[in-house]
């Protein structure tokens, strides 16, 4: 047997020392934009979101019946759509900030509303975290405006006292990171 060839004693090993981030690793640190300002008492209600995509779009040229990729620009898949998921609280005040926010954006009944190009300041910012709650990396998506609150489902026959929840989504330009990351220096 080679023995650079991983093994499962290497898998545990490496499970050992570097662990997992687990489905419940985030936190939702911040959603501010012009039309609505999340306070930390309404972000804890935050209960499924996404990391953000990013890909290099590929491009081709065809060269003596070879198809040859190299890479464009970049591409933030999604960014049209980002959704957040909430817990509705009892008295319904989460949904009515969220729905003020959309109405501010653009109120179809007087036909105004503050639908302005974001600036950088407009963010929604994700944190993934270790089991101790410190962030690891933070995502800030710039940019970001509210695009939809989503419909909500109540069910009076099954009445099994579920808890309701809205998903609300975002459309942002890029987002950059608290690690460095979105800073790295572009080899010579």
């Amino acid at each position: 047997m080679n023995g650079n060839i991983p093994g499962i004693r290497d898998f545990i090993s490496q499970a050992q020392k570097r662990q997992f981030l687990r489905d419940f690793n985030f936190r939702l640190v911040a959603v501010n934009t012009d039309a609505l300002a999340l306070t930390s008492d309404e972000i804890i209600y935050c209960t499924a979101t996404q990391l953000p995509a990013r890909q290099i779009v590929n491009q081709t040229q065809q060269y003596m019946g070879l198809e040859v990729h190299y890479p464009g620009s970049v591409k933030y898949t999604g960014s049209s759509e980002y959704t957040i998921k909430f817990f509705m609280d009892a008295e319904g005040t989460a949904r009515q900030k969220l729905e003020r926010a959309s109405r501010i954006t653009f109120n179809d009944t007087t036909s105004t509303g503050d639908y302005r190009f974001p600036s950088a300041d407009q963010y929604v910012s994700i944190s993934t975290i270790d089991s101790k709650l410190n962030p690891l990396v933070t995502y800030n998506l710039r940019h970001a405006s509210i695009r939809n609150v989503n419909p909500i489902t109540f069910n009076y026959e099954d009445g099994s006292g579920a808890l309701v929840t809205c998903d609300v989504t975002f459309a942002y330009v890029y987002y950059d990171t608290s690690d460095g990351i979105s800073n790295v220096a572009v080899a010579q």
